[in-house]
This record gives structure tokens, C-alpha cells and sequence, in this order.
């Protein structure tokens, strides 16, 4: 008789396991290849388009009001520039993000540099973009759709694997009901993630302690006050304080946003009040980085300072609670098998 050669094919099972991992991955797959084609098109925009250099008519900071009042700013370039024969005027805004200081000193580099460079559309020459280059904030579109795609190429392997593995197992009946056992993270998980936590919190309290201690107490003069929000998968729309301040520090005055420290809450309206109150009290007392006079805060170490870094040590001490007593419970099993 002939001998049997087995198949180099794949098992039903393992094929079926590959594809339900493969269709997890998809919507991962799919938004790393839109940010590729979007990195792509801007690649081949910085080769193509011609450049000019614009004059800096005047630099300032901006904060974000176009559709929600933000804790966000960017700076803003009033510029000149010829092209073709025709000059033109704009205005254009740098990348938005919740760091003044870094807008500032932005603007400030902007205005003693005097010029900038403009990436010119040649089909449309008042379609420019600003300080173009292969740097990240000129990729910071494609680069944050990149960041999205990994997390959700991550969350969809590792459901296709669960799901796998769950479809390839036998079913185990818990005792006498026939239910399916749920499956625990290994001690060692949760421990982990506890540490990770628990070390977060206690950094960032370590960081608003030094800032308490280190930084510069200055009196600071309070221009006016307005109310910021942000959004919560929880809870929604939260709102907070921010003054506008202005204070003196090393012959020059400094004028910039600066949130109170109070909690972030649901009501707008109480945030108003107490953002009035705030202004209506006077000067108030700020903390600025002796090298760097455009970081200050108002006190570091304030209740609303303290909500993150305490809930994040809070849990991670929680998670190694509970890491150890699955580890205490599991080797109490283990002992009673032997």
C-alpha cells in the first residue's frame, strides 16, 4: 500500500482560529493604511509644492474658540509674502495644544526670526501651510491616526485571540450548574498594572510638591476670568475655572491663562460663580519656573491639583490588593491539590 503523506494544510480548527483574528485586526489595519495614504499625500506635497519665505508682520497667542472653549492655544503669525507675481496677506495659526508656554515661546521665536516659511499650493497660492518639513507637527494628522490604528490593531488581536482560544477550548461547567467559568487576570497582570498606577500617581505628586517647593512665588494680577470645558466618556461635559493673570518677572511683564486648581464638574454655572469670585478677589499668589518664565501655575499642591495623582495611587494600590489576594487564594488552591 501506498504511504499517507500528511497535508502541509492547515487544520479547520487553526484556519478558523487565523480568521477570527484577522477579522478582528481589520478596522486596526484599515486606519493605519488611511494614515499612510495621508502621511503619503503630504509627503508628496513638501516634494512638490514650491516654498516662499514670508515677512512676520506681528505673532501673538490664541486661545481655541471655534466651536468649545478649550484649555487649548497655538500661535498666531500675521504674514506677507509675494508669489507670482502678487503679494498677499494672511493669517495663520500653529498647532493647537493645552501648553501655553509652548505657543508663546513659539510666537517669540516667530517675531525674532522675522520670517517664515510657507508651503504654497500652485493651483491655489492663498492655500499655504505653515513651517512645513519632516518634522511631527507637519505629520501630526497622520501621526495620531497612526497612533489610533496601533491601540486598535492591539484591541483587536488580542479579542481575536481571546475569541480564539474561547472557540478552540472546551467548555468547563462550574459546580453544578453547568455555567462556563469566567477567566481572572493572573496575579501578576493585575500587579503589574497596579504598579503602573500606583507610580503614575505618586510621579505626578512628587512633580506638583517640587513646583510647590522649587518655583518662584511672585504676586500675580488678575485681568479677567472665563470658564473652560472638556470632554468625559463618563461623565460628559466638565467645566473649571481659568484666569487670565499678569505678573512681573525679571523686568518684564508676562501675560497668560492659568487654571485655578478647582475640580473639574458638571455644572457650568457654579464654575461660573466661582470663577467670578476669583477674579473679584484680587491678586492672588502664583508659582513660576525660575527657567522658564512663561510656566506658572496657581498652588500645585491645591484640592483640585491632587484629585489625579491621588486616584491613580488610590487604584494601583487598590489593583496590588487585589493581585495578592488571587495570588494568596491561588496558592492556597495549589496547596490543597498536593
Amino acid at each position: 500500500m501506498p504511504l499517507q503523506v500528511d497535508s502541509p494544510t492547515p487544520t479547520p480548527k487553526r484556519r478558523g482560529s487565523f480568521l477570527t483574528v484577522l477579522r478582528a485586526c481589520i478596522p486596526g489595519l484599515l486606519v493605519l493604511g488611511y494614515a499612510g495614504y495621508k502621511a503619503q499625500q503630504l509627503r508628496t506635497e513638501l516634494e512638490t509644492w514650491p516654498t516662499v519665505q514670508a515677512h512676520v508682520d506681528n505673532a501673538a497667542v490664541v486661545a481655541w474658540h471655534v466651536a468649545t472653549r478649550q484649555a487649548s492655544y497655538a500661535k498666531r503669525l500675521w504674514l506677507t509674502y509675494s508669489y507670482d507675481g502678487h503679494t498677499q496677506k494672511r493669517r495663520l495659526d500653529g498647532i493647537y495644544s493645552n501648553r501655553w508656554e509652548q505657543a508663546a515661546h513659539a510666537a517669540d521665536d516667530a517675531k525674532a526670526r522675522g520670517t517664515a516659511t510657507l508651503l504654497i499650493n500652485p493651483n491655489h497660492p492663498s492655500d499655504v501651510t505653515l513651517d512645513p518639513g519632516y518634522t511631527l507637527d507637519f505629520f501630526a494628522w497622520p501621526a495620531v491616526l497612526a497612533g489610533i490604528g496601533l491601540v486598535i490593531l492591539a484591541l483587536g488581536f488580542s479579542t481575536g485571540m481571546a475569541t480564539a482560544r474561547r472557540a478552540g477550548s472546551s467548555r468547563q461547567s462550574s459546580a453544578g450548574n453547568g455555567r462556563t467559568k469566567a477567566a481572572v487576570a493572573s496575579p501578576a497582570f493585575v500587579a503589574v498594572i497596579g504598579v503602573l498606577f500606583a507610580g503614575t500617581g505618586i510621579a505626578i505628586l512628587f512633580h506638583n510638591v517640587r513646583q510647590r517647593v522649587d518655583w518662584v512665588a511672585v504676586t500675580a494680577r488678575v485681568d479677567s476670568a472665563d470658564v473652560v470645558q472638556r470632554r468625559s466618556d463618563r461623565h460628559g461635559t466638565l467645566y473649571t475655572p481659568r484666569l487670565w493673570i499678569a505678573y512681573e518677572r525679571d523686568g518684564r511683564t508676562y501675560h497668560l491663562p492659568v487654571l485655578t486648581g478647582a475640580a473639574w464638574v458638571r455644572d457650568p454655572i457654579s464654575t461660573q460663580h466661582d470663577a467670578e469670585a476669583a477674579w473679584h478677589a484680587g491678586p492672588t499668589k502664583a508659582f513660576v519656573n525660575p527657567s522658564d518664565p512663561y510656566q506658572v501655575t496657581l498652588d500645585p499642591t491645591s484640592g483640585g491639583n491632587l484629585i489625579l495623582p491621588v486616584a491613580f495611587t488610590l487604584v494601583g494600590l487598590g489593583l496590588l490588593a487585589f493581585a495578592r489576594y488571587r495570588w494568596k487564594k491561588r496558592r492556597g488552591a495549589v496547596s490543597c491539590e498536593l
